[in-house]
């Protein structure tokens, strides 16, 4: 019988515990000097513990949330900046062989001025001979251009 009470009465119950909790909590937090009663002090050993888990569990909540909007456009900004990397990698590369080409054709210019080569034609190999006792290379210049046979 007290448990067909009880589930009949189960919400009303209920509302009234949800309505007494804050009620019994203001006056036992009153700021007021005055000697708290068994009902003040039990309030705050129950609810004390209760309030700061909810206070620790918001602040946890709150702290990964703004975590996560600070990383919100990261993803992009770090595909943007792999991007920007490779780009500026191959650059680095392209001029490190302009770099060695220049090196190279700054040393035969100056073969070229110890040995006492004036004017001339620049050409570029473009085959050698397989035979090594025969050293022959084709070059991209001919007698259009001045080449003359047996010249070099």
């Amino acid at each position: 019988m007290a448990q067909g009470f009880l589930r009949r009465r189960r919400d009303s119950i209920f509302v009234l515990l949800i309505l007494l909790l804050p009620a019994i909590y203001y006056l036992s937090s009153n700021t007021e000097s005055r000697d708290r009663g068994f009902i003040d002090t039990a309030v705050h050993i129950v609810v004390g513990p209760i309030q700061s888990l909810i206070a620790v569990t918001i602040d946890a909540t709150a702290d990964a949330w703004y975590s996560y909007l600070h990383l919100v456009g990261v993803q992009n900004e770090n595909l943007t900046l792999r991007r920007e990397n490779a780009e500026l990698r191959g650059e680095l590369g392209a001029a490190r062989e302009r770099a060695l080409k220049y090196a190279r054709l700054s040393r035969l210019l100056r073969r070229a001025e110890v040995v006492g080569i004036t004017g001339g034609i620049a050409a570029r190999i473009v085959a050698t001979g397989s035979d090594p006792a025969f050293r022959s290379m084709r070059i991209n210049r001919g007698l259009a251009d001045g080449v003359e046979p047996g010249q070099g």
